[in-house]
């Protein structure tokens, strides 16, 4: 993990950088909810 110093020299991610990390977290939330779809749908409550 870097130091609060190192990421102010950083500075923001840029517009692909930030694409990316979206790409990343909307792609994670999407299988979950499938897999908890799926759960529902077999009857499945407790794993």
């Amino acid at each position: 993990m870097i130091d609060f110093d190192t990421y102010i020299k950083m500075g923001e991610p840029g517009g692909k950088e930030r694409a990316e990390a979206w790409k990343t977290a909307i792609v994670g939330i999407a299988f979950l909810n499938l897999l908890t779809s799926t759960l529902i749908a077999n009857g499945i409550r407790d794993v």
